[in-house]
């Protein structure tokens, strides 16, 4: 079951997600915010594990930007899928240890 606590109404949303696989949950989510009139909803996703079926189900989704780290290849793109390298910030990690 999908709730809302507080107004979306006119806002512009972020949903953040550890792992996307299908895409069933986060599309049905953003459908869910767009019902509530939000201005837009992007995603943020750590470990993208899609299919050429996902990723078509997402690109025809109400979200207007997903942005997923390059952890996993995803080869090709949807234009609204957006991909954050991780490798700078883990050297920088790395030389603050070091």
């Amino acid at each position: 079951m999908i709730s809302i606590t507080g107004s979306v109404e006119g806002k512009n949303c972020i949903l953040i997600d550890d792992i996307i696989d299908s895409g069933e949950t986060i599309v049905k989510a953003a459908r869910f915010l767009k019902e509530h009139t939000v201005l837009s909803v992007s995603a943020f996703i750590t470990h993208a594990v899609l299919s050429a079926v996902s990723k078509d189900k997402i690109e025809n989704s109400v979200i207007d930007n997903i942005f997923v780290t390059d952890t996993i290849e995803v080869g090709d793109l949807p234009p609204k899928f957006h991909i954050i390298p991780v490798m700078p910030i883990i050297v920088k990690e790395l030389r603050n240890i070091l």
